[in-house]
């Protein structure tokens, strides 16, 4: 079984994630954590990412699809499930995926999309707080702590993120649109993208992936 998970920014798409790969064994390919461990380690893919990430520019199409294969090799004796994050971005990145898993003889993903109203994905992450002592995340809107200001669990001072402004979080919402909206255009012509709604508690929503993932496999 693969996955490949799209959602904006505030959707939970992180938590799902970890629900997902935890239920169904799925080994989690994060290409932005790929690309940052590549630079770590100094690899020669490594210097070649940093080069370009120095410089401000984005990191080719092609460079992308090295580091996702790179990383499929590394894991593939061991398993045949991943869950792609980050990943397809472009539609050429879409035929390099179908070129991955064809190469490894992995099985075609499914594609699972979260859907949720602009108006929701800005109060909740607008509305995020975090602990600045032990890291908890608190919502003022719809998971507020007991006293204004403070952590529930070690009365740590909460903080706001720089860049939860409702500017900064309408600019991010509209680059993700339209970074995807190809992608997810790509997908919906091969009658294979499910759009599912991401709204509800977060059990509610890993049914729902739960679901779409029973059918397909």
């Amino acid at each position: 079984m693969n996955l490949v998970l799209f959602g904006p920014p505030g959707s939970g798409k992180g938590t799902q994630s970890e629900l997902v790969c935890e239920k169904f064994h799925l080994s989690h390919l994060s290409t932005g954590e790929a690309m940052r461990a590549a630079i770590r380690a100094g690899t020669d893919l490594g210097k070649r990412v940093k080069a370009i990430v120095e410089r401000g520019e984005l990191v080719p199409d092609e460079l992308v699809s090295e580091v996702v294969d790179k990383i499929v090799v590394e894991k593939r004796p061991s398993t045949d499930s991943f869950l792609f994050d980050g990943y397809p971005r472009t539609v050429s990145q879409v035929a390099d995926l179908d070129r991955i898993c064809e190469f490894h003889t992995l099985s075609s993903p499914a594609i699972v999309n979260l859907e949720v109203p602009s108006e929701i994905l800005m109060l909740r992450l607008t509305g995020r707080r975090l602990c600045s002592e032990c890291r908890r995340t608190y919502n003022v809107y719809f998971d507020p702590p007991k006293q204004t200001g403070v952590c529930d669990l070690c009365h740590g001072p909460l903080m706001k993120r720089v860049d939860d402004t409702p500017e900064t979080v309408k600019e991010r919402l509209e680059v993700y649109e339209q970074q995807t909206k190809p992608v997810l255009h790509e997908y919906d012509n091969r009658h294979v993208l499910s759009n599912i709604d991401g709204t509800g508690t977060t059990q509610e929503v890993f049914e729902r992936i739960r679901a779409i993932l029973a059918e397909q496999y």
